[in-house]
């Protein structure tokens, strides 16, 4: 490594200009990414899927000969193709020696407390030294760590299993383990169901992708507004409104197929969509409707669009997205190597119903049932009925949060134990939340909209 530093600083100089200390800083970072195999199983699939023809460049970094034009580019092309930022990729050696160690040292059972950054006396004092480091500066990065640590404790190798095994066996495993002591957390638990899913669908691989996937459910489970950030972080808020219809280009006036796309929330690229079988001489049909959430990505011009169920994501499809403003026209092209085995199928162009549309009036005449079937649809997927039950007051102290509802028989008072709940420490009295009823049981519970948090009152 010594040598590789030495030859870059001696032809770190060129064209007058000079390069500063970070990029020996850089070129040792990736030399070890590379040895280690961390984003890829190994130096020809890196190539691979960065688009390379070979793997030279790669071996280039690795002996210390590569100029620093070529690394620059070679340092650019693996931020875009594993969307990764110049500070996590630097850190990447780091976070590989400090599980290297840990997992010499500490204990699979000592998962929890750690997740939970709880007991930290009980580990060595060099490492916890370290992890509590890391957690005071980002709970993300301290969850990668966490993460990387559980898959080589639990003997998970995504270079030597075959496929994505290994990532989703981490995952799985994970998942089960945190459920158990975060049982409200309903929406990172589907977060999970659907991390494998992509993980099988998208054939991923490697210790990035591991290190990434597990990361990000750890990261859901202990800081439920986590799943917002990612919302407003992943994904981009198109031009259509908060509310607006559609149907495929050249509809038929009789009978056609009707997109609702209501946004998630505000300023929000996340979609909740009602798939409409629409007969102009007829009322709809809630029976001939299907719900589904459409994600527009904020580093590409992608999207990607599942059918909720319970705590999978059902016919999962990537498009690539084109948007004529003028015309108001959405071009959609299929991406099949992305998609599941039976994804949901959508037209190549969907049209913006507009005043003028012969559709616009039958929308406005079934526009109360539309929203009904949105309504009863989207919550009977993540496995809720709605209920009369109104949210009038919520309250909260350290040791309990109430809610009062009342619908027109009856006032009630739910109060939950905050010390059985470890999420609710993230919520407010402000955070929206709704009563509804359990399909299984028919029990009632409280479910925060944004945050996912479900429990039984």
């Amino acid at each position: 490594m010594q040598k590789s530093l030495e030859i870059w600083k001696k032809s770190s100089t060129f064209a007058g200009s000079n390069y500063t200390i970070m990029n020996a800083t850089q070129l040792q970072a990736l030399s070890t990414t590379l040895q280690i195999n961390f984003l890829m199983p190994n130096c020809s699939k890196l190539a691979s899927a960065l688009g390379y023809s070979g793997r030279m460049i790669l071996s280039r970094v690795q002996e210390g000969y590569i100029g620093a034009k070529a690394f620059d580019h070679l340092w650019e092309d693996i931020k875009m193709a594993f969307d990764i930022d110049d500070e996590m990729l630097l850190r990447i050696p780091e976070l590989w020696e400090l599980s290297e160690q840990m997992a010499k040292v500490v204990k699979k059972e000592q998962f929890v407390a750690m997740v939970q950054h709880r007991h930290m006396n009980e580990l060595p004092k060099d490492i916890r030294a370290r992890l509590d480091a890391l957690y005071k500066e980002s709970y993300q990065v301290y969850s990668y760590a966490l993460a990387l640590f559980y898959a080589k404790v639990s003997d998970c190798n995504p270079n030597l299993q075959k496929g994505s095994l290994a990532i989703e066996e981490t995952i799985q495993q994970v998942d089960a383990e945190l459920y158990k002591h975060y049982k409200e957390e309903y929406a990172a638990h589907k977060v999970a169901m659907d991390l494998m899913t992509l993980v099988e669908e998208l054939h991923s691989k490697g210790w990035f992708e591991l290190m990434h996937s597990v990361g990000t459910l750890i990261c859901y489970y202990t800081h439920p507004l986590y799943l917002e950030e990612r919302v407003a972080n992943d994904f981009k808020p198109m031009p259509f409104g908060e509310v607006s219809y559609w149907t495929e280009q050249d509809a038929d006036n009789e009978h056609t197929t009707i997109w609702l796309l209501n946004q998630y929330n505000e300023d929000s690229g996340v979609y909740n969509v009602l798939q409409i079988k629409a007969d102009s001489a007829a009322a709809v049909d809630a029976t001939r409707c299907v719900f589904q959430r459409w994600g527009f990505f904020q580093a590409e011009d992608t999207m990607r669009c599942a059918i909720p169920q319970n705590i999978k994501m059902l016919n999962s499809a990537y498009y690539e997205v084109e948007w004529d403003e003028e015309t108001e026209h959405l071009m959609l092209s299929f991406m099949k190597e992305r998609s599941s085995k039976k994804p949901i199928v959508l037209p190549e162009t969907l049209v913006k119903i507009t005043d003028e549309s012969p559709w616009q009036e039958w929308i406005e005449s079934n526009e109360d049932d539309i929203y009904a079937a949105l309504n009863t649809k989207m919550y009977a997927a993540f496995e809720l009925i709605d209920t009369d039950w109104e949210v009038t007051d919520v309250t909260q102290s350290r040791q309990s949060l109430t809610i009062h509802a009342k619908n027109e028989q009856e006032k009630k008072i739910f109060t939950i134990d905050m010390d059985q709940y470890p999420s609710l420490k993230h919520i407010t009295p402000w955070d929206e939340v709704g009563i509804f009823k359990m399909p299984d049981n028919g029990k009632l519970c409280a479910y925060w909209l944004e945050s996912g948090i479900k429990i039984v009152v």
